[in-house]
């Protein structure tokens, strides 16, 4: 579900008025924004489990493109981004509400608690973009054939290695 119009979902934790103001969601709005959440948060969970398959240390790592790399990297480093801008901030003003009450306060935590949840398997998506970066299927190509050989021989899987 998007919500900020952008491919990974991003988000609407706080929208702006146009005119730079901050414009945040009543605290009523936790239980919907907790779906949205959680349906970004499973879907991303899937994408780093198929993205783990290219991981470079895998003896049977899949090889991925520059692009999809680079797609990856846009797609939920902008997720990132609106996750730590707008939802965590949202968090933030709830939490700091006076008078909620006990379950109205769970809500908020439980919200808080999941969009932290999001963050660490969107930052781990990007970590393992990083580390499969220098392995893509051009930075092989890129190799003579007598480094690809040697590397062969000598056990190494094709990438950068320390020369």
């Amino acid at each position: 579900m998007s919500m900020a119009g952008d491919e990974a979902g991003g988000g609407d934790g706080g929208r702006d008025d146009g005119r730079g103001q901050r414009v945040w969601h009543p605290v009523s709005m936790v239980p919907a924004l907790t779906v949205v959440v959680d349906e970004q948060l499973a879907h991303s969970r899937t994408m780093l489990a198929k993205l783990e398959k290219a991981r470079p240390t895998r003896p049977d790592a899949a090889v991925l493109d520059d692009a999809t790399v680079s797609e990856t990297r846009r797609v939920y480093g902008r997720m990132a981004t609106d996750y730590r801008e707008l939802f965590a901030t949202q968090a933030q003003a709830w939490q700091a509400e006076a008078g909620l009450d006990v379950a109205t306060r769970a809500r908020v935590e439980n919200f808080t608690a999941r969009v932290d949840e999001h963050l660490v398997v969107l930052d781990a998506i990007l970590a393992l973009m990083d580390e499969v970066a220098p392995y893509t299927i051009e930075a092989v190509m890129g190799r003579s054939d007598l480094e690809l050989g040697l590397e062969a021989l000598l056990g190494y899987r094709p990438g950068p290695h320390q020369r």
